[in-house]
């Protein structure tokens, strides 16, 4: 898990944040914790990491079409695990549309 979050750091800012993330998620006390149990937190944080990273992705990839729809797959996934996912397209639309208004 913290190699998809120095992933998705350095793919959204730069690599610098990526190292920092994924240290700063070495030392969480929580995923330490999680670890030893089998719980849908830790699926739903994995589910939701790639989602980030996948969308993340279609946004700077020239195959965004590919990406997108993995991403949207795994945003169907992580709900099927936690409800709380149902907010987050409300949150990552306006983020994706921006992002291609900027890039015209």
């Amino acid at each position: 898990m913290c190699a998809l979050i120095f992933q998705t750091g350095k793919t959204i800012f730069n690599r610098n944040t990526g190292i920092i993330a994924g240290t700063f998620s070495v030392f969480y006390l929580p995923f330490i914790k999680s670890a030893e149990l089998l719980l849908t937190e830790l699926l739903f944080t994995s589910i939701l990491l790639l989602a980030i990273y996948t969308l993340a992705l279609s946004m700077r990839a020239g195959r965004g079409v590919l990406y997108s729809a993995l991403s949207g797959a795994l945003i169907a996934v992580s709900l099927l695990s936690r409800s709380t996912m149902l907010l987050f397209p409300l949150f990552a639309i306006p983020l994706f549309i921006d992002e291609k208004d900027r890039a015209r």
